[in-house]
C-alpha cells in the first residue's frame, strides 16, 4: 500500500532542519573564503562542477589574478546551498 505524501508543513519543517544543519556545517569553519575544492566538498560537488557554477554566474567567486585560483565567499556558498534546497523542495511539492 502506498503511503500518503508528507504534508507541506512537514516538508517545510524538514527543509528548515536541512538548512539549519547545512548552516552549522558551513559556519563551523571560520574561513571567510574557500578554495574551489573546499567549496565542492561542502556541497558534495566536484571541482569541475564548482568551476561550471562560477563560470555561469551561479556561484560568486573572486579571482585574485588573471590566472590565479578562485576563492568563494563562504557566506555566498551557504546562501547558494539554501536557495538550492528551497527550490528542490518547491519542485518536489509540485
Amino acid at each position: 500500500m502506498k503511503q500518503p505524501a508528507p504534508s507541506i508543513e512537514q516538508r517545510l519543517a524538514d527543509l528548515q532542519k536541512s538548512i539549519n544543519a547545512l548552516s552549522e556545517r558551513l559556519t563551523d569553519n571560520s574561513k571567510l573564503f574557500l578554495k574551489v575544492r573546499e567549496a565542492g566538498e561542502r556541497i558534495g560537488y566536484g571541482k569541475a562542477d564548482v568551476y561550471d557554477l562560477i563560470r555561469t554566474g551561479g556561484l560568486p567567486a573572486v579571482q585574485l589574478t588573471p590566472k590565479g585560483q578562485f576563492l568563494i565567499p563562504a557566506k555566498a556558498l551557504e546562501e547558494w546551498a539554501e536557495q538550492q534546497t528551497k527550490e528542490r523542495a518547491v519542485r518536489e511539492a509540485a
